[in-house]
């Protein structure tokens, strides 16, 4: 069995598990400072990039099809993502709820899900995202 109990992710942030895990959906929460990520993003106004919520989407679907497989000597790796959207700006101090969701999954070789980010319920940004999973010796 996948046992995930923090995914480092954002410097000092972590990813921790918000809910039990269920068979085709999970939540996630980010907590800790987001202040070293953004201190560019944008000078005197900042927020965390994009392009790290849709990497925080990826990493949570590729361990919910983890769970979902025989996950022993796997590695998730994200492919792509379509359907993007940003709706709102995450700040410094905000949390940030990741849900996943599985939509379609090729035996257990290619993933498809729906992800989205949400600040105080409000969604932020959202997408479908597709992974495969390989053996682990194959990533260098």
């Amino acid at each position: 069995e996948l046992k995930v109990e923090k995914m480092l992710f954002l410097g000092s942030s972590c990813i921790y598990p918000r809910s039990a895990p269920q068979p085709m959906k999970e939540e996630y929460l980010l907590t800790g400072p987001l202040e070293p990520t953004n201190k560019g993003h944008y000078p005197g106004n900042p927020v965390l990039p994009g392009v790290l919520q849709i990497e925080a989407m990826a990493q949570a679907a590729g361990i919910l099809m983890l769970r979902k497989i025989s996950a022993e000597g796997k590695t998730a790796l994200f492919m792509s993502c379509d359907k993007v959207k940003f709706r709102r700006a995450v700040r410094p101090g905000d949390q940030l709820v990741i849900n996943v969701k599985m939509t379609k999954s090729r035996g257990n070789k290619i993933g498809v899900a729906e992800g989205e980010c949400l600040v105080n319920g409000q969604v932020t940004s959202s997408a479908e995202l597709m992974f495969a999973v390989v053996d682990s010796s194959e990533v260098d």
